[in-house]
């Protein structure tokens, strides 16, 4: 059980500690963005190949965030996969906003307004980079500065 304190103005109790809530937040979230990424990737029969890549990271992605998650003590193997895995995630997301916003270039190479509404979504795969922070945050121990 932890309390979590909201700007010293109120206090919510959670049925588990802080970490793990966001473990799991993360986890959901990049299950339900992976599916949502494989059905709008799949309008266009996921050419190009790269377009595969979020949806096989999501997957991953939620099974390392659920297994640190549940687990009493994560040990050090399992922390740093997750972690490695929450990088990618964050790297997939940076440069999946290149690709989208590489498409959505006319083809003269400036942004005009049909191609910005009728496109690629230019910040989409941020999502995936937050998320994947939110999960890299949730795997990270809070220290106590000695002063």
């Amino acid at each position: 059980m932890s309390e979590v304190s909201i700007f010293r103005l109120a206090s919510i109790s959670l049925p588990m500690e802080k970490n793990r809530f966001l473990l799991l937040f993360a986890g959901v979230n990049l299950m339900f963005t992976g599916l949502d990424v494989a059905l709008a990737h799949s309008i266009n029969s996921f050419v190009p190949v790269y377009e595969w890549i979020p949806v096989i990271f999501a997957p991953v992605g939620t099974f390392t965030c659920i297994m640190v998650a549940f687990r009493r003590s994560p040990g050090t193997v399992l922390g740093l996969l997750h972690a490695a895995v929450m990088v990618i995630g964050v790297i997939i997301g940076v440069v999946g906003m290149g690709f989208h916003l590489n498409q959505v270039l006319s083809p003269t190479g400036r942004l005009s307004w049909a191609w910005i509404v009728f496109g690629s979504p230019i910040l989409a795969p941020l999502s995936f980079a937050g998320i994947s922070l939110i999960g890299l945050y949730g795997v990270t121990t809070d220290r106590k500065s000695v002063v």
